[in-house]
């Protein structure tokens, strides 16, 4: 899988950088960190002078910046800085940029500075998942640097809506790598009506295995139902088990609706991302691009 990690220059921008490399590296796939250069503003900004020449003289030192930070990083990647063009919103930038770079997935941080510092609530990691194909692994606030001693653990959380599964879709293209874990979640809720807690853990059971047999390796992968426990939420559930398993990201579906759950992946991946130590990969309603370099 060939991802693009997204940065505007801060330190808080890379923070999705080691667990972006985690994923292109576990999946056999490309590392680009990219950067969106506006002329006009970056080039006032670093006390040029607004022409071309002087954007390429910004884009090669934004180049050797990110060079520097991959090696510092010991991480295998390549720099690319994008021209925001006329009437050209970042978001559009940073799509082309995609297009271009072959990525099959981006990887983002909730917070940064500059012409990204707006992030996922409300701006650019938003618009991109919004208008885009490509699944985003989003890093925030609590984000711990990757372990990169196991081999690599997506934990995918489904609650059993059509929507909700194209996350299971995507992990089972990713799941084609040798050596990739996969854990499938489904949370239970009791809810007023529903036929007890045996009844419904064992049917949740029976739909995780039923989706197990859509990856390379059925028996490898390995489903869980855990319970809402008193006092936390479905994310609090999902964060735990997450923890047990040892797993490395989180993917959820964007829009997976449920009776129950209510909008499952919107709320529960905007409380997971103020929480989480482990990245939130968003997968949305049409995937399938996602998957084409595995």
């Amino acid at each position: 899988m060939n991802v693009m990690v997204t940065s505007d220059g801060s330190w808080r921008s890379l923070q999705a950088l080691p667990h972006a490399a985690r994923l292109a590296d576990a999946t056999g796939g490309e590392l680009v960190i990219a950067r969106v250069l506006d002329p006009a503003a970056d080039c006032r900004a670093e006390g040029e002078d607004v022409s071309p020449e002087a954007a390429e003289r910004l884009a090669a030192r934004w180049r050797t910046d990110m060079e520097r930070t991959l090696s510092g990083f010991h991480f295998r990647g390549r720099a690319a800085v994008g021209m925001r063009l006329d009437r050209e919103e970042v978001t559009d930038t940073v799509l082309r940029m995609a297009a271009e770079e072959g990525a099959n997935a981006l990887a983002m941080s909730s917070r940064g500075a500059g012409m990204l510092r707006h992030a996922f609530l409300g701006s650019v990691a938003l618009d991109v998942l919004a208008h885009s194909e490509l699944p985003v692994l989003v890093a925030g606030d609590r984000i711990a640097y990757p372990d990169t001693r196991a081999a690599y653990h997506l934990l995918v959380a489904t609650d059993g809506s059509p929507d909700s599964l194209h996350a299971v879709r995507l992990a089972a293209s990713i799941a084609k790598a040798p050596g990739v874990r996969v854990t499938l979640v489904r949370v239970y809720a009791p809810t007023l009506g529903d036929r007890g807690i045996e009844a419904e853990t064992a049917a949740a059971l029976d739909d995780l295995e039923t989706l197990c047999r859509s990856f390379p390796n059925p028996g490898a992968v390995q489903c869980l139902v855990p319970r809402v426990v008193v006092l936390g939420g479905i994310d609090t559930a999902i964060l735990n088990v997450a923890h047990q398993v040892g797993a490395h990201a989180i993917a959820l579906s964007t829009h997976g609706h449920s009776a129950r759950y209510h909008v499952f992946a919107g709320s529960t991946a905007l409380a997971m991302l103020k929480r989480s130590p482990l990245p939130v990969m968003l997968v949305g309603t049409n995937p399938e691009r996602g998957t084409t370099a595995l």
